[in-house]
């Protein structure tokens, strides 16, 4: 029989929110996109709803493509024409942050893990 997994534990919206939009302030991030569970927590991406979503799904797919082969995808960064997409992910929430080409990625990262990322962290279980 298969375990179930638990559902996690939401941070509450307000601490969320805040903690996004202070990541937006950075200089270099472009647009972000937090979600948890295949469910849009928080969008503030310049680019029109259907994209958002778009995104939502291909990054959510990756994710669950390396699950499928037991391995955990912690953070992800694409370089591309016009800047760079870093997702960061962890559990079943992945950040996705739009950056310029020009931004300080791990100065993002280690600003997002520390704000936000941490949030949607499982508690540790120690074995009986």
């Amino acid at each position: 029989m298969r375990e179930q997994r638990k559902p996690l534990m939401t941070p509450k919206p307000q601490s969320v929110n805040s903690a996004a939009l202070e990541l937006c302030k950075i200089e270099g991030v472009l647009g972000l996109l937090l979600q948890e569970e295949g469910h849009v927590i928080f969008s503030e991406m310049p680019v029109p709803a259907s994209q958002c979503d778009r995104l939502s799904d291909l990054v959510r797919a990756m994710c669950s493509g390396y699950r499928r082969v037991r391995r955990v995808l912690r953070q992800l960064i694409i370089g591309y024409d016009c800047g760079i997409l870093l997702v960061l992910s962890r559990d079943d929430a992945q950040l996705v942050l739009l950056l310029a080409e020009d931004a300080n990625v791990d100065l993002v990262a280690e600003q997002a893990a520390k704000s936000i990322m941490h949030l949607f962290q499982r508690p540790i279980r120690l074995p009986k």
